[in-house]
């Protein structure tokens, strides 16, 4: 494991714990989103270490969840709606962190209803409607990294460039 991999392993799960336990849940529109959640897309930036640190922060956190242990299987929906976002990376970020959201949601309401005793229909559009605005959240988070210098995707064009003057040099 290279020392970047192992900061963008620590730095995402940082994230995750920092906003989940840290800042709590925030109240937007009667929906509530996790804070720590808004990094999700980033994973289609960083890579597996950020998926395999974003699980770890969430397990972390989950392990001292209200919900009590039933929690902790949060981590099994988080790591399909992850793979989602890191399979889809090079089609549509976006639509593998409406995945991501869905699925998570879907479980967030069971986890939810069965817990708290909440009509499930109720608990269901609350926690997809809460993670669909913290996605998208990090979707524009997402969408203005990659403007920055070093996350602009390498065109097809100068990569082939790029190989071809590195034979030359031969």
């Amino acid at each position: 494991m290279r020392y970047s991999d192992f900061a963008v392993f620590v730095l995402m799960a940082g994230f995750y714990v920092a906003g989940t336990a840290a800042i709590g849940r925030i109240e937007i529109a009667g929906l509530f989103i996790k804070p720590g959640e808004i990094v999700s897309p980033l994973i289609a930036l960083f890579g597996v270490p950020a998926l395999l640190g974003f699980l770890f922060g969430q397990f972390m956190t989950n392990s001292a969840s209200p919900f009590g242990p039933m929690d902790l299987l949060t981590t099994i929906f988080a790591l399909a709606g992850l793979l989602a976002i890191y399979l889809m990376r090079r089609q549509s970020v976006l639509l593998g962190a409406l995945i991501y959201a869905v699925l998570t949601g879907i479980w967030t309401a069971y986890l939810i209803s069965t817990v708290t005793g909440a009509l499930l229909s109720e608990a269901l559009m609350a926690a997809v409607g809460g993670q669909l605005i913290t996605v998208i959240a990090g979707y524009l988070v997402y969408s203005w990294l990659r403007r920055l210098e070093p996350f602009r995707p390498i065109h097809a064009q100068s990569i082939e460039q790029h190989h071809y003057s590195e034979y030359e040099r031969r």
